[in-house]
């Protein structure tokens, strides 16, 4: 029996190569990350230009899939990259340096570090207290490590920390890669008392969406590993559809085939032959829009808004809201703003392309999650008809 192959969790090391579609975003990072840091300065003193990067992504992007590609691809070239995660455990120096010593000889697997690990482990992973700071940024000087913090928002509740990693990249060959969201990023970036934090980061990139190609390559890579190469599932126009109606998101887009996967094993089994068809696939993008922007968190209001579009066929006035609504005009624009921030609502506009002011229409997908659910029984019903 086929099982569904698309699973939604991030990549790990064991499956990127086979599963990874490439991103124009590594032709910035890998040769970044490839050249040599260290220079010789003044009087033949080290130095050490600083290769740390930020990666910005919003929520179900890929950034843990790009960081995994990244991490076995610089493994190959031995930067010994090294991957953690907040929370971080208490608010010690020693003990973050601790951390990541712990992960730099679990990376290297060799009889004097897996002899120090055990040691480690009967001492409850508290070794690192006879270590002194010194000797740990030494260790990962010497060692060349790339170290990459996932979800990095984390960090900035602890400004120790944050010199640290200021303060590494004058005279040492520790790199830095922050990963995080959008939000995260201009939030702590608008800090004046980051500047200086934020100087030492050289290259900062953000995860474009998926194009059309590359998520017809991330699906049909799923179908062959899972020897499922030959079967029809998608059309390209479905894919397209899929694709432009999720903002090229990853996650979002494996969410919606694993939806569609399961209506595909659905058929095969009542020995249905017609496909996957176009309501099958609104409503999987229904399903994701509803989750992934979370319409059922919107208050009252909003919703009520959302209604009054639905009873006026998809399209609005402001007019018609305020009076509709009993909202001043200052809180409509207020929600309306927000909606339309949101993708839920647009701006209306004439055969030429101009923007028609004051009038409004609802998007197609967040009218099928209104209309239909989540669940397809409209879709369901409409097909039993047919």
């Amino acid at each position: 029996m086929n099982t569904n192959p698309f699973i939604t969790e991030p990549l790990s090391e064991w499956n990127v190569d086979i599963l990874y579609v490439n991103r124009d975003e590594e032709k910035q990072v890998m040769p970044y990350l490839s050249e040599s840091s260290v220079v010789k300065g003044i009087n033949n003193r080290i130095m050490v230009s600083s290769r740390n990067f930020i990666v910005i992504g919003t929520r179900g992007s890929g950034k843990s899939s790009f960081m995994s590609h990244l991490k076995k691809n610089l493994s190959l070239e031995s930067n010994n990259p090294i991957v953690i995660s907040p929370p971080l455990t208490g608010n010690s120096i020693k003990e973050f340096l601790g951390r990541i010593y712990r992960e730099m000889l679990k990376a290297k697997p060799n009889k004097n570090n897996q002899e120090t690990l055990m040691v480690e482990e009967n001492e409850n992973n508290m070794m690192y207290r006879s270590f002194s700071t010194d000797f740990l940024l030494k260790e990962l000087h010497n060692n060349k490590t790339t170290i990459f913090i996932d979800s990095a928002q984390g960090i900035f509740k602890y400004n120790n920390i944050l010199d640290l990693i200021t303060s590494t990249g004058h005279e040492m060959d520790i790199k830095w890669g922050l990963f995080m969201t959008p939000k995260a990023y201009y939030l702590w970036r608008g800090n004046k008392d980051h500047d200086g934090f934020f100087d030492r980061f050289n290259l900062v990139i953000t995860l474009s969406p998926m194009s059309f190609e590359q998520a017809f390559e991330m699906i049909n890579k799923r179908l062959a590993f899972s020897g499922m190469e030959n079967i029809e599932f998608l059309t390209n126009e479905q894919i397209k559809k899929i694709v432009d109606s999720l903002n090229g998101i990853p996650r979002a887009i494996m969410k919606a085939c694993r939806i569609l996967f399961d209506y595909h094993l659905s058929d095969n089994s009542c020995n249905k032959t017609k496909g996957i068809t176009g309501f099958q696939v609104l409503n999987a993008v229904a399903s994701v829009k509803l989750e992934e922007l979370d319409i059922q968190g919107l208050d009252e209001e909003y919703k009520y808004i959302l209604k009054v579009f639905m009873v006026n066929e998809g399209v609005a006035t402001t007019n018609e809201l305020l009076i509709k609504t009993k909202l001043t005009r200052p809180t409509l624009y207020r929600r309306l703003n927000y909606l339309k921030a949101r993708g839920h609502i647009y701006e209306r506009m004439n055969e030429s392309g101009d923007i028609v002011r004051g009038e409004w229409e609802l998007d197609p997908t967040t009218s099928s999650m209104l209309a239909f659910g989540a669940n397809g029984e409209f879709s369901k019903k409409f097909e039993e008809q047919e």
